[in-house]
């Protein structure tokens, strides 16, 4: 396999650890082979499954390819799934009918997607997401195939995958409020609706000399949580000594240890002159 894949190679051999098994093989091809049949053989005397393979092939500046891309990097349980799916390929119009998308979990848990077309070669694929399963960390996957040529025997399929992550909205922030100013402390109430590990994190901002907000500290408090309204405080040092009137404080995420996901976030710098003391 590594001689032969020499031959092909713009630059050397594949890296022997790129392998995945002893039934895969990896080629890089020449641009000066231009267009042509290529015949891939194995040394299997195994013949049962000789129908039984799949060819992949990459090509880094093609201009025909499938994008995928979710309207969000974000979504909890409930909320709508949506993605827009394109098939940049300025010869051939696919139909509805030859797009399908499925939406897999780290536990390979299915959803099926709704497709419609939008315009040539565009689609949105959208479900509502109602999956209770609690991932720890996984992220969630777009699987879209979409079958290229048409054909009984040679069947040729355009594929791709997009993450996205999903989480139970097991606790939100409700409400913000200043506790002192020496040092700068806050208390926040957390309404939470699933025992756990929460830790909340946030941003302090002071202006710059345009105006812009700038962040200049960050802190993190974690405790456990019983259901129910609960209070979680965190400070600042503001060893600066800013003025008051200069500071926010922004980018409030609340993770769920339980979840290893963000089940909360708000991330608009508040000025302190809005939260009472």
């Amino acid at each position: 396999m590594k001689d032969a894949s020499s031959l092909y190679s713009q630059d050397e051999a594949i890296d022997e650890s790129l392998r995945v098994g002893s039934h895969q093989i990896m080629l890089q091809i020449k641009p000066e082979l231009g267009m042509s049949h290529f015949i891939l053989k194995s040394k299997s005397t195994d013949s049962s499954n000789a129908d039984s393979y799949l060819i992949h092939v990459f090509e880094k500046y093609s201009l025909i390819y499938l994008q995928i891309e979710p309207s969000a990097l974000q979504y909890q349980y409930g909320d709508e799934f949506n993605a827009l799916i394109t098939l940049k390929d300025n010869i051939t119009s696919y139909p509805v009918d030859d797009v399908s998308a499925t939406l897999v979990g780290p536990d390979n848990q299915t959803i099926p997607l709704k497709i419609k077309e939008i315009k040539r070669n565009q689609f949105q694929a959208n479900a509502l997401l109602s999956s209770i399963d609690n991932t720890h960390g996984g992220n969630w996957y777009i699987d879209v195939d979409v079958l290229c040529a048409p054909g009984e025997n040679s069947p040729i399929h355009r594929s791709g995958r997009a993450a996205f992550s999903y989480s139970i909205p097991s606790a939100s922030l409700v409400s913000l409020q200043k506790l002192s100013s020496n040092p700068l402390t806050f208390a926040a109430t957390v309404e939470v609706a699933t025992a756990s590990r929460y830790v909340l994190q946030s941003v302090l901002y002071t202006k710059n000399s345009t105006g812009a907000d700038l962040p200049i500290e960050t802190v993190q408090s974690a405790q456990w949580l019983e259901p129910g309204k609960q209070i979680i405080k965190f400070s600042f040092d503001n060893s600066a000594r800013l003025a008051e009137d200069q500071l926010s404080v922004g980018y409030l995420h609340l993770t769920d240890y339980g979840q290893l996901k963000t089940v909360y976030q708000y991330d608009p710098p508040i000025k302190l002159s809005q939260l009472l003391d």
